[in-house]
């Protein structure tokens, strides 16, 4: 029900801009509390009102990995080429999608150097996905924890907010180097139920701080 009236609200909002007149491309670094930390990057475009305040949409893709590569032979072929054959044991994504409405607000102190402040609401969707390959008895060790192959993606979502401070760098008459400051707020859920000791849910908190670069074009 939040997610519907969320994008009911986006839409009114994105209609209400008429004409796009700007857009931007970003990239950088966030470490939230429930996933650590990872790469981010991401577009924009909206509307410019006036010398100070602009509101935009933005949709932002955040990525944290892990593989266990192990190395298990050695070829040569006939050609005299070496070939190297690998096994992955483990293979481990985060995927963050972060859709927000931003409103902008810069300070005109000077032509060639605007500060800003931004703030915004949206929704946020995350996809877990995990593959461990399944692993035997070691009799050789103590650690003889047997278990099945794992390959499963989950799928979580909840509202987001943000806020935000940086700088704009004017680099030609319609283009702006930028560069921000921002914190992240959202908790992604999934598995709510309703039981007779009480409701229930998973939850992985996607709030933290983050820094980004980008550039921005006047349309």
């Amino acid at each position: 029900m939040k997610l519907k009236a969320f994008m009911l609200v986006f839409l009114l909002l994105f209609g209400m801009l008429n004409a796009v007149n700007y857009m931007g491309v970003r990239f950088g670094f966030m470490n939230p509390d429930g996933a650590k930390s990872g790469v981010i990057g991401g577009f924009s475009y909206g509307r410019i009102f006036d010398e100070s305040v602009s509101l935009d949409f933005g949709l932002d893709y955040f990525y944290k990995g892990y593989t266990d590569d192990k190395k298990i032979s050695v070829n040569d072929t006939q050609a005299d080429n070496e070939i190297i054959t690998y096994s992955r044991s483990a293979d481990i994504k985060t995927i963050y999608v972060p859709v927000m409405a931003n409103l902008n607000v810069k300070l005109p102190l000077d032509r060639q150097i605007k500060p800003f402040f931004k703030a915004g609401l949206g929704w946020g969707f995350l996809w877990e996905d995990v593959y461990i390959a399944a692993e035997e008895d070691d009799p050789n060790t103590q650690d003889n924890e047997k278990h099945d192959e794992i390959d499963d993606v989950k799928f979580y979502n909840g509202f987001n907010w943000l806020v935000g401070a940086g700088v704009k760098y004017r680099l030609a008459r319609k283009s702006f180097l930028m560069g921000e400051f921002f914190y992240n707020g959202g908790k992604m859920t999934r598995n709510r139920d309703k039981t007779e000791y009480g409701i229930t849910w998973d939850e992985i908190d996607m709030s933290g701080i983050g820094l980004r670069i980008g550039i921005e074009f006047e349309l």
